[in-house]
């Protein structure tokens, strides 16, 4: 395949990114500005599918060494015009266990990867391939891998920057919940308002106190709470939740129960991945561009809905959140 995206393959693409794409609540924006989100929409999308071109190739050359040398070490690599390190808990699902997922599906069962520091993720990196994958201290350099191991790249299917398909996700989906033991999915009936706590030990010695609460949070949280206790809350069901005090089972369990997240913009909305089909997320945010989550939410076909705010120490206008609410049909499930 030629670095070209062929245009038809492309088109059909596009079309069916148009047909997935929830309607916005609102008045629509004038022609001129339509016609300009349409064209950045087309090159984001030849973006994307450029980059699952370089991960095929990618992978298929890993999959050539797993079957020459049974020890690898793999250093990721974000696809082409992302960032990102996988001690960040997205760029963990998606730039690591995702694209190893896909490779462990083809390569011998004695293959055996080694990856750098993963902060707090070590634990779910073993836990989600047990016995087949070991982290060491440091994030090194190819060139400076352990003795003994071969050593390639791993590029990242970050899906801001590489296009993924719905079906994939849910097979990705299926083994994550095998493998922890998760029972069959229950009926999705909580409404979570996700609460942002202080970075964690790993990040402040590190020198990245920018995470957690101390990057974004919500200025009137308990009032944001209140709300829709008010207006949603039917038997304690809208749980405020702090992801960092919960194992990856225990986030995916409670993401698999809901029908509504209410969330800043950040990591904790990679769980999106685990949710319902018919489950709603409102994502809080300064800036519509920044769509990582609406992309994956398109994938997944999941109803997505952007409330805008000011600054991400914010404070959240509640008759906005409540219009939110009533766009994404939640309201009308309750009065």
């Amino acid at each position: 395949m030629s670095e070209r995206i062929d245009r038809a393959h492309t088109r059909a693409h596009a079309r069916d990114e148009r047909q997935s794409r929830p309607a916005d609540a609102g008045s629509s924006p004038p022609p001129r500005k339509k016609n300009r989100m349409a064209a950045n929409r087309r090159i984001a999308l030849a973006a994307r599918l450029r980059n699952r071109w370089r991960v095929q190739r990618n992978q298929s050359s890993l999959l050539r060494l797993c079957r020459q040398s049974p020890a690898i070490y793999i250093r990721t690599e974000p696809p082409q015009g992302c960032a990102g390190k996988p001690d960040r808990f997205y760029h963990f699902v998606f730039d690591l266990v995702l694209p190893l997922y896909r490779i462990m599906l083809r390569a011998p069962t004695s293959a055996r990867f080694t990856v750098g520091s993963l902060g707090p993720f070590a634990t779910y990196f073993e836990q989600l391939f047990p016995g087949r994958v070991d982290v060491i201290p440091q994030r090194l350099q190819l060139k400076d891998a352990p003795p003994g191991l071969a050593a390639h790249s791993l590029i990242g299917m970050n899906p801001r920057c590489c296009y993924l398909y719905g079906g994939e996700l849910r097979a990705f989906r299926r083994h994550v919940f095998d493998v922890l033991g998760c029972p069959p999915a229950p009926q999705p009936t909580q409404v979570l308002l996700i609460e942002r706590l202080p970075p964690q030990p790993y990040y402040v010695e590190k020198g990245r106190s920018t995470s957690g609460a101390g990057r974004r949070s919500l200025l009137n949280h308990a009032e944001v709470l209140r709300h829709l206790e008010s207006t949603l809350g039917r038997a304690g069901n809208v749980v405020n939740l702090q992801l960092e005090n919960l194992t990856l089972r225990e986030q995916i369990d409670y993401f698999r129960s809901a029908r509504l997240v209410v969330a800043q913009h950040g990591a904790a909305l990679a769980n999106a991945l685990w949710l319902p089909d018919a489950a709603r997320v409102i994502e809080i945010g300064t800036d519509t561009r920044q769509d990582h989550f609406s992309t994956l939410c398109r994938v997944m076909g999941i109803q997505h809905h952007h409330l805008a705010c000011a600054a991400d120490q914010a404070h959240v206008d509640i008759e906005a959140l409540e219009q939110c609410l009533l766009a994404a049909g939640m309201m009308s499930d309750e009065r």
